[in-house]
């Protein structure tokens, strides 16, 4: 903790962002009344005050909290060999896995042990296991210790409503139980689609991101603030752009 603070200072943003907004408001109040600064004391505090509050940890880390929800008190689910647990995969589009790509994978392979049946990774843009991140996470599944009959990929999606809209077919017409695994911070997005398609599927969320942090430390700003507050903000925003297009509820 003490050496990520120290590696903030040599960091150009938003620290340095915040002082000399900071350093602007502080002089616009400071400035005679006649001076021409002074009419932009309030512009320059409120500025300040906007990069103080996204650079908090405290406050990305309420938004992501707020979106995950509390982790499950997760219990083994029962075996049934019917059960069909579908993955969205995430990663760059070189191929390769994101670390949340691979938290997905842990999960789903954790899932499976419990569960058996059959896995299906879902995640393009390719359609091979060779250029699809699907393929890419179907194939280290095996080193998870899944065998290469239970699992598939579905590849060709660029975004999560393309994922379900490529799984959905399969999804519908399985009888037994469903699952839906991705990470925690995307499950609210990605179930909501699932089911506007007919899903009936159960949520295993994974890679939670919020973090238990101290009040006074977590209310000072650090570089990594915005970063986290980014991916909150992109979940928020995808949900609204998804309900206005009608791919979810």
């Amino acid at each position: 903790m003490l050496m990520s603070g120290a590696l903030d200072l040599l960091l150009p943003l938003p620290l340095y962002l915040l002082l000399l907004l900071g350093g602007l408001a502080l002089h616009a109040w400071r400035v005679p009344a006649a001076a021409p600064a002074r009419r932009w004391r309030w512009g320059w505090t409120a500025l300040a005050g906007w990069a103080w509050l996204l650079s908090a940890p405290i406050t990305s880390n309420e938004a992501i909290r707020w979106i995950e929800g509390p982790p499950p008190d997760r219990s083994p689910p029962p075996r049934d060999a019917r059960s069909l647990i579908v993955v969205l995969a995430s990663g760059e589009l070189r191929p390769r896995l994101d670390q949340a790509g691979w938290e997905r994978l842990a999960g789903a392979a954790r899932l499976w042990r419990h569960t058996g049946g059959q896995l299906v990774f879902v995640g393009g843009p390719g359609l091979s296991q060779q250029d699809s991140l699907g393929g890419l996470m179907a194939g280290y599944a095996q080193t998870f210790g899944l065998p290469a009959e239970a699992v598939r990929h579905i590849g060709g999606g660029t975004n999560t409503h393309e994922d379900i809209l490529r799984a959905s077919a399969l999804a519908r017409a399985h009888e037994g139980p469903l699952w839906l695994v991705t990470s925690a911070l995307h499950m609210p997005r990605a179930l909501a689609t699932a089911r506007q398609q007919g899903w009936q599927v159960r949520p295993y969320p994974v890679d939670y991101q919020q973090l238990d942090l101290a009040l006074l430390p977590s209310c000072l700003p650090s570089n990594g603030g915005p970063i986290r507050f980014a991916e909150a903000l992109h979940e928020l925003i995808g949900r609204g752009v998804y309900r206005l297009r009608g791919w979810s509820h």
